[in-house]
């Protein structure tokens, strides 16, 4: 039992590795540098502010990402 526990583990952990790995070069290659500047100026807002709620945080990084990726689409 705790075999398999553990190995289920170890293969959710190898596939969020590679999602990272292939998704986020992808996606911030689409985005240009400039709204790439935004986004990093943006989080040193938040984290200026300490934001309050981590829920809140993400979801306000959430947002910035998707409107970003959202404008280059257009």
């Amino acid at each position: 039992m705790n075999s398999k526990a553990t190995q289920k583990r170890i293969s959710t952990q190898v596939g969020l590795q590679i999602y990272y790995k292939f998704t986020f070069p992808l996606f911030f290659s689409v985005l240009t540098d400039v709204k790439l500047l935004r986004i990093i100026k943006f989080l040193i807002q938040i984290f200026d502010e300490r934001a309050k709620n981590v829920v809140e945080f993400k979801k306000e990084l959430v947002v910035t990402f998707f409107c970003s990726f959202r404008g280059k689409m257009w």
